[in-house]
């Protein structure tokens, strides 16, 4: 028996609804069906964490018309794809696209039974918003609209018709058109039972890889992450066994799939990389202690003789002396960013992500902290949605064994009128990394448009001045083959614009050469983040039609305060937005059904039974 993909769950309806209060704890939820719900039974926090969500990939099913009416002017009003219209009945006649295409043929290729409509259907016509369309071969009875990356679609009638339900099309209608998943086919398994694979070849043995059974995405967390099982052909030995037993199976990199919490990401290991390079005290250059002794020495002599001697009480330049020595010494221990005999450092690089047209972002932080002493650090966060734990070092091993008399350390996380994480202990003269998100307030969004002229530009609605601004496109050209176009923008301040003009530049390296000529006229040092620059660039993670803004951010984001503080503070962000979404893929009716199923003949899947996504 196969594992299932999802397990569906009804909250109870008393107020607040059982639903997540914070979008980083929605990330186990891939759809949610409403059907006339109030909303006004949701808190001001739940409507919150559900549009995060839903910009970040999740996907809402509406079960119309009443669920319209419901809506209207709620949270989620914005965003409905359609508006409702006529109250209107349906027939036979309006369901004929429908079974063109969605209505299998039977056992034996005999004409599969259609859908009909015995008595017409109650329903209404949708009147669809601009940025709406209607979903393929539905005959107008749903439309769906994008919202961030994720979808809501809307169903001109009660999806609860008996007549749908009951009809030998409705699982194949359901998983493309409103769960908007690749077609399938069904076989025997073993002891005759029903096993169900993706019908596309390059998904063949992915069927429990949650990358195809959600569409939430977090960039730091998923990018380039592998959460499939491990495939192979089956043996004779294995027809008279349990696959899932196999000493061959491996599990994925990601136990929790897609939206899990990632230590170990490509970006996450890159960000590690760049904190072990970069982390630590900074000493002072011989210049620096050279420049600082000639100053002290011209302040102390010429200068605090001239001023006296101006006033005629040469005499007091005796009496300021000490008083100079004494601010000279505060000064040199400010300059050098170090307190005497005890010095702290705190690095940090972060992952600010954010989607098209939306004033919230998803904040990464991965925080070094750096002590000649031993140190016990206390974090604390401002917004209630924060996750925190230590970030480890290296990656894990198998052979790791504690040390006779070696303990684990402990530290604790606690979410009251803050988020704070306290216990972290950093021994003498070593470093110690935190890894934490939360969902960061940006009063505004960074957007792709056009200027009063017609030519298209990037606005920056947000508060953060950004530098290293590039842009990536990806396109399909003539003849179906995809083009990578890149554009350069250097500078974009807060409220500013800037025109957008590709073809002036070569290839996503010459983002990379025009990053590495502004951090030569910088002041001051940078942190290393060219490989996660080269990562949020890669054309390779980027679907037809995709365009991505990435950029760096040299001032820290508020949110944060660490206690003790360090004397040392080196902080950037690399911000990355999305700013155009590819095209939605035509939905495929599945191969089959599963009452015309085959014996399967082809690979069999590696199944952890013990992993339901």
């Amino acid at each position: 028996r196969s594992a299932p993909h999802y397990r569906v769950v009804m909250p109870g309806l008393e107020k607040p609804l059982q639903l997540p209060s914070h979008s980083l704890t929605w990330t186990n939820t891939a759809y949610l069906l409403w059907d006339e719900v109030d909303p006004g039974l949701l808190s001001p926090e739940q409507k919150t964490a559900m549009l995060d969500w839903l910009h970040w990939g999740g996907q809402i099913i509406i079960s119309g018309p009443d669920s319209l009416d419901t809506l209207r002017g709620s949270f989620l009003d914005p965003f409905l794809p359609a508006t409702a219209g006529d109250s209107r009945r349906y027939n036979h006649d309006d369901l004929k696209e429908i079974n063109a295409t969605w209505t299998l043929r039977g056992k034996k290729n005999r004409p599969g039974v259609p859908l009909a409509a015995t008595v017409p259907w109650s329903g209404i016509t949708l009147i669809k918003h601009p940025e709406a369309e209607e979903v393929p071969s539905t005959g107008g009875l749903l439309v769906e609209r994008r919202v961030g990356r994720g979808r809501i679609v809307v169903s001109a009638i009660q999806l609860n018709q008996r007549e749908l339900i009951n009809w030998r099309g409705f699982d194949g209608f359901f998983n493309a058109c409103l769960l908007r998943r690749p077609s399938r086919s069904f076989g025997e398994a073993f002891f005759n039972e029903v096993s169900v694979h993706w019908a596309a070849a390059e998904h063949r043995g992915r069927r429990l890889d949650a990358r195809l059974t959600s569409g939430l995405r977090y960039f730091s967390r998923d990018l380039g992450t592998n959460t499939n099982y491990v495939v192979r052909t089956p043996s004779d030995y294995d027809q008279f066994r349990q696959v899932a037993d196999s000493d061959e199976s491996v599990k994925p990199h990601v136990r929790g799939g897609v939206g899990a919490w990632n230590d170990f990401s490509p970006m996450a290991n890159r960000a590690r990389a760049a904190l072990r390079e970069a982390a630590g005290i900074v000493i002072p250059k011989s210049s620096f202690v050279v420049l600082v002794l000639a100053a002290y020495l011209i302040v102390l002599v010429p200068l605090n003789w001239l001023f006296f001697q101006a006033m005629g009480r040469i005499e007091w330049a005796w009496v300021a002396a000490p008083v100079i020595a004494i601010l000279c010494a505060v000064a040199v221990v400010r300059l050098a960013q170090l307190d005497i005999g005890f010095a702290r450092s705190r690095t940090e690089i972060a992952v600010l992500e954010l989607q098209k047209d939306y004033p919230r972002a998803h904040l990464t932080r991965y925080s070094a902290l750096y002590t000649s002493l031993s140190t016990t650090y206390d974090l604390r966060f401002e917004d209630l949605s924060s996750l925190a734990q230590p970030f480890p070092k290296d990656p894990p091993k198998a052979e790791f064994r504690l040390l006779p008399g070696q303990s684990r350390p402990t530290v604790t996380y606690r979410r009251q009128e803050d988020v704070s994480l306290s216990g972290l202990t950093v021994s003498s003269n070593s470093t110690d990394m935190v890894h934490s998100e939360q969902m960061h307030e940006l009063a505004g969004a960074i957007v792709l448009g056009k200027s009063s002229l017609g030519r298209p530009q990037v606005v920056n609605r947000t508060r953060l001045n950004l530098t290293d601004v590039g842009l990536v496109r990806k396109r399909t050209a003539e003849g179906g083959a995809t083009r990578v176009d890149v554009c350069w923008i250097g500078d974009l301040r807060a409220g500013q614009s800037a025109p957008v003009g590709y073809g002036l530049y070569d290839g996503v390296e010459a983002l990379a050469d025009e990053r590495n000529k502004t951090a030569g006229q910088a002041r001051g040092a940078r942190l290393p983040l060219g490989l996660l620059f080269e990562l949020a660039d890669d054309p390779k993670y980027l679907a037809p039609g995709e365009v991505r803004l990435v950029g760096r951010l040299t001032s820290p984001i508020p949110g944060l305060q660490i206690r003790p503080e360090a004397s040392q503070l080196q902080v950037e962000t690399i911000v990355i937005a999305h700013l155009e979404y590819g095209k939605l893929p035509t939905p495929q009716p599945d191969v089959n059904t599963r009452e015309t199923s085959d014996p399967v003949k082809a690979d069999t899947e590696v199944i952890d039974f013990e992993t339901v996504e």
